[in-house]
């Protein structure tokens, strides 16, 4: 262990730039390499003495958690960690840290890489499509034991790799093992929605009554068409956990569920009432009328106009 310590206050957000930064903090030796390590949880004492920190990586984290020594938070989620648990992070997310002061250690480990590792490669092109590095950490992803060895193995050789010395192909080993390991939890995701039916029928009964009173009940023209971040934050999701949900077990994302909302809306109003196209615009919220016909026609292959004629023919 190194002997640098950072002075933290309690309560106080730190910001975590670089894996060096992240080592001096934890008063970890100088890291092996400067764009990736891997940190064990249980040798970390140096933030037990505080029971709240808000901090912020500059880097992607994936971290396993054991136990109840501590909660994690992003904005108002919180997950108590009951089990074998992976949670993502990406640049710049905030998480808040509650820990046990009782607790003798905090089990697990974090994986950190940073995306000037990636630049270049195929992943640093597809790693905005894991959408899971923006889930909450009440959506982690909750590992059974074969899978908790699987990534745990993958784990193993990302750590050897870049512990060994570092060749031309050492860069191209790490990124390849952090692919396969995102396409495992790519995996495990999909088995834990698949797993938990029954608790996402009830979050697919609460989206669609929601939808249908924002569209119902609301002034669209005042609000504005709903968004995925609103809907989501109703039902203290994340945007994209909500709608990879929705994904798995509709079939649509939620994006496109309100777009199925606003043209059932709008083909009821186009059928029973006589308000010109521009004012039914505006009242679905449309600042722009001719955004709402290229929408509707790109939708049915037909004209605002001409879904009336052939509805209304006289």
């Amino acid at each position: 262990m190194g002997n640098v310590i950072m002075d933290i206050t309690a309560d106080q957000q730190i910001r975590i730039n670089s894996i060096g930064e992240l080592h001096d903090m934890l008063g970890y030796d100088s890291p092996k390499h400067p764009l990736v390590t891997f940190i064990d949880l249980a040798n970390i004492h140096t933030l037990q003495r505080y029971e709240r920190i808000d901090l912020s990586l500059g880097f992607y984290c994936i971290a396993l958690k054991k136990g109840k020594d501590c909660d994690i938070k992003y904005g108002r989620q919180a997950y108590d960690f009951a089990e074998s648990s992976l949670v993502f992070s990406s640049p710049n997310q905030v998480a808040t840290i509650d820990f046990d002061p009782t607790a003798e250690d905090l089990g697990g480990w974090m994986l950190c890489f940073h995306e000037d590792l990636i630049i270049g490669s195929t992943l640093g092109d597809s790693i905005h499509g894991y959408t899971y590095f923006d889930y909450s950490s009440s959506e982690a992803l909750h590992l059974s034991e074969d899978e908790n060895i699987k990534i745990t193995s993958l784990v193993d050789t990302i750590q050897q790799e870049y512990s060994a010395s570092l060749d031309v192909f050492s860069r191209k080993l790490i990124i390849s093992s952090i692919e396969i390991m995102l396409h495992y939890c790519e995996r495990f995701y999909a088995r834990q929605f698949i797993t938990r039916h029954h608790i996402n029928s009830d979050v697919i009964s609460r989206f669609d009554a929601l939808l249908k009173s924002q569209f119902h009940d609301q002034d669209l023209c005042a609000t504005g068409i709903p968004s995925v971040k609103l809907l989501a934050s109703e039902l203290a999701y994340t945007p994209n956990y909500l709608s990879d949900l929705l994904k798995k077990e509709t079939g649509k994302t939620a994006q496109e569920h309100i777009y199925d909302q606003l043209i059932s809306k709008a083909k009821h109003m186009l059928t029973l009432s006589d308000k010109q196209v521009s004012q039914i615009a505006y009242d679905l919220g449309y600042e722009y009328p001719e955004h709402f016909s290229k929408f509707f026609k790109g939708k049915l292959g037909l004209s605002p106009k001409a879904f009336r004629k052939q509805v209304r023919p006289h």
